[in-house]
């Protein structure tokens, strides 16, 4: 550095530079402490090319200039301040010009300089090679099930501010056509799941998808699936779709007369979302419509709507698909819930694919919901089984396809008796009448890339890890070949965890102090009605964890979902739960409590039995964090996270990740 602005090169008397005059009091701040040293590498963003390799003389290029600082310890603190000032944090140096001990301000580190790892050990981490391969592109089958006619555009409604994109308007086009209900019934006759077939004597109904005919009409339906990927605007669609809704409500039509075995039919419609997008979905309906065109309020926590007046002049109720199976009540005879009292003019479903376990509480509760119309909205409607489907056929009521039996008679049995062939089609010919799905490439967005980048473990990480590793091998052959049963528990419990350290391992490195760095048992704790109830609750988190929880009483299934979005916004559920993975849901067990009644799991003599809390709170272990020793950080960062740092600083400055 010749000056705080301006800056040579040993190598090229040709090459000289200037620094912006931001930083130009910055660095003459560091020039003027004699305590410091500086070493400057510039990196030109082109090179010009010339037969001796050197620069092209008449140049002007901009470039990134690289400044290592070198200092007394005890200054550290306050260079960290002085470069803050000027809105600069230090980064870790990708050369290593003397071999000192590395201390940055700006990165956690230890307070003893001694224990601060050496400069060259933390340059050669850092400049490891990465190696990026290119994942292969899968295919979008979803694609494939989705309505591919080409759609007219609806009018914009007038009470949405921002303008809607063709396949926006198109998406609208696509709902109102459902909302009419079937399509013998529109007046253009559109093709749909049933036809009617008019013969000199009868009118049959044929169903299109399995080729069989029936006298009887069938039941009204009105509603559908949109599965747009991420990226194509499903909130502003469903957002306008309400927008089209009739906004000259007379009070007689608010509040219509009804008899005593029908549900009061209500104008607004029920927006179901988990507990994170309810910001999102208030954010939303603010920005995108006409101020108070479209009221809208919470049903949620401690702003849940208790009386039916509280429903006038409102168009949307936001509520979470916790709230909603809080408040269910599977006698149907119960009407305490606003939710279930009413029918609504429309449900829709945000991130719908929560409801894919058909036995869930969850999925049951949303199910029980009435409304005139019904919407699944999900980027995912097939995550892992063709059950997932069948799901949100039961919830959005498509006759004959709302009962499992019918699905699986028509479609998925298919598969099982060889005629996979003929189970596609129909797939595909139930989707094209029920399922909006366009490709990504509908509007203009960035290429996605799939990277796979290989980490090596280092030496130490390396023989850490293989100890690790053969401890769970004996752990876990110790639970498949133990005969009793007794301890099986204990044994299930015991392997989940060490697989789950291996995994913490290789994300956190050797700074991670595992249970395995603990004294190992021989076997596990034998089981009792004395230790159970301490050891019930992280039992049965491992468990969920991979395997979904059946009720032995209902038959209704638990998923791990239905915890973390609990919101918590309810009293936190207990559940009864054996040593031999016997599990009564909180249901059941209120009935079992209220009668006075224990919990039985089937075996003679009944096994230990514990109640334990089906909360998200309950699930997280801060013990875990014991572990990862701060005061050591410094001493370097797992492989796997000093990769992702240094793709991370390699990537431009303006490019989006």
């Amino acid at each position: 550095m010749e000056s705080a602005e301006r800056f040579i090169s040993e190598e090229y008397d040709h090459l000289q530079g200037r620094l912006h005059t931001d930083h130009g009091q910055m660095m003459q701040g560091l020039l003027d402490d004699k305590s410091l040293r500086t070493f400057v590498t510039c990196t030109p963003s082109k090179v010009g090319q010339n037969t001796r390799g050197g620069m092209k003389s008449s140049a002007v290029m901009p470039c990134t200039l690289d400044v290592v600082v070198y200092g007394p310890s005890d200054l550290s603190e306050e260079i960290g301040s002085w470069f803050e000032d000027y809105d600069i944090y230090l980064q870790d140096p990708q050369i290593c010009h003397l071999d000192a001990r590395y201390s940055n301000p700006h990165r956690l580190s230890s307070t003893d300089p001694s224990r601060c790892p050496l400069l060259s050990e933390v340059v050669s981490q850092s400049t490891t090679l990465i190696q990026l391969s290119e994942i292969a592109k899968r295919p979008d089958l979803l694609s494939s099930l989705g309505s591919a006619q080409d759609l007219e555009e609806t009018a914009q409604p007038a009470s949405i501010k921002s303008t809607l994109k063709k396949h926006q308007k198109q998406a609208l086009t696509f709902m109102l056509r459902r909302e009419r209900g079937w399509g013998f019934n529109d007046c253009q006759k559109r093709p749909d799941i049933w036809e009617i077939v008019d013969s000199t004597q009868t009118r049959q109904f044929l169903n299109t998808i399995s080729g069989t005919h029936q006298s009887d009409e069938p039941d009204e339906f009105a509603g559908g699936i949109v599965a747009d990927p991420m990226g194509l605007g499903k909130t502003l669609t469903m957002i306008s779709l309400v927008a089209t809704d009739s906004r000259t409500i007379s009070a007689s039509q608010r509040f219509p007369d009804q008899s005593a075995n029908e549900k009061l039919q209500v104008p607004a419609t029920l927006i179901v979302i988990p507990p994170p997008l309810l910001g999102t979905w208030e954010h939303e309906l603010d920005t995108h419509v006409n101020h108070g065109a479209i009221r809208h309020c919470r049903h949620h926590g401690k702003t849940r709507i208790m009386e039916l007046y509280e429903l006038e002049d409102i168009h949307v109720v936001l509520t979470t698909y916790h709230t909603v199976s809080a408040e269910w009540r599977a006698d149907e005879t119960k009407r305490d819930s606003i939710l279930f009292s009413v029918e609504w003019k429309r449900i829709i479903l945000d991130e719908a694919h929560f409801i894919r376990n058909a036995k869930s509480r969850m999925a049951k509760a949303v199910c029980a919901l009435e409304a005139q119309a019904r919407w699944a909205v999900t980027g995912t409607p097939i995550q892992n089984r063709l059950s997932d489907f069948a799901t949100l056929l039961q919830f959005i009521r498509v006759h004959p396809y709302d009962e499992p039996r019918h699905f699986d008679a028509d479609i998925a049995n298919l598969w099982k008796t060889g005629e996979e062939a003929e189970a596609v089609e129909r797939l595909k010919r139930l989707s094209h009448h029920l399922l909006l799905r366009r490709p990504k490439d509908t509007i203009d967005l960035p290429a996605r890339r799939d990277l796979l980048c290989p980490v090596d473990f280092t030496r130490d990480e390396r023989a850490v890890y293989e100890k690790m590793r053969t401890q769970t091998i004996t752990k876990l052959d110790e639970a498949l070949y133990n005969q009793s049963g007794s301890y099986k528990a204990g044994s299930y419990m015991n392997v989940l965890q060490q697989i789950e350290s291996l995994r913490l391992f290789c994300n956190l490195g050797i700074r991670f102090h595992t249970r395995h760095s603990q004294p190992e048992t021989s076997s596990p704790t034998e089981i009792t009605s004395d230790n159970w109830p301490v050891m019930a609750q992280k039992a049965f988190h491992a468990r969920r964890e991979v395997h979904t929880m059946v009720c032995l009483q209902c038959d209704s299934a638990l998923e791990i979902v239905e915890s973390l979005l609990d919101g918590g916004d309810t009293t936190p559920q207990m559940a009864h739960y054996s040593s031999c993975l016997r599990f009564a849901c909180a249901n059941c067990t209120s009935k079992l409590n209220r009668h006075n009644r224990p919990f039985q799991c089937g075996h003679q003599p009944s096994c230990p039995t514990a109640l334990v809390s089906l909360s998200s709170s309950a699930m997280e272990d801060p013990s875990g964090l014991d572990g990862f020793d701060l005061d050591h950080a410094s001493d370097g960062l797992s492989s796997k996270v000093q990769i992702l740092i240094s793709d991370m600083k390699s990537r431009p400055n303006d490019e989006k990740w």
